[in-house]
């Protein structure tokens, strides 16, 4: 695992455990419908996302590699695997812990990046490869 994966992965996990402390948390229940579906299609986002990028490491000897700096450019299946569990954790934690509008800006964020992510993967020829 790279030196900077490492730290990034601590600070996810300090951040996810310093959220418990917000006073602004609220479950599932609690969420509106224009939050659950920004909340789904996030995560839809990050699963695609990952998806492709596991298909990525299968195939190196392609030339294909890597662009986040977090991973590396050529990162390990379970590099791969680690980074998109605590993408997904930090995920729901934003939407839990963040107030409104701000939670729901985050997700959409998170759907654009990670959407804008596989879409360009599988216009490289990548499949989302589980």
């Amino acid at each position: 695992m790279t030196y900077i994966f490492k730290y990034c992965i601590a600070f996810l996990l300090v951040c996810i455990t310093l959220a418990g402390c917000s006073t602004h948390a609220s479950n599932w229940k609690e969420w509106d419908t224009e939050k659950r579906t920004v909340f789904v299609a996030s995560n839809i986002a990050i699963a695609a996302d990952w998806g492709s990028t596991l298909n990525l490491t299968e195939r190196y000897d392609e030339n294909y590699h890597e662009t986040n700096p977090l991973l590396g450019r050529h990162p390990s299946r379970g590099d791969v695997n680690k980074y998109f569990v605590a993408r997904t954790m930090l995920n729901y934690q934003m939407a839990r812990y963040l107030p409104d509008p701000w939670d729901k800006w985050s997700l959409s964020f998170t759907t654009i990046v990670h959407s804008k992510a596989a879409s360009d993967n599988i216009g490289l020829g990548l499949e989302i490869d589980f």
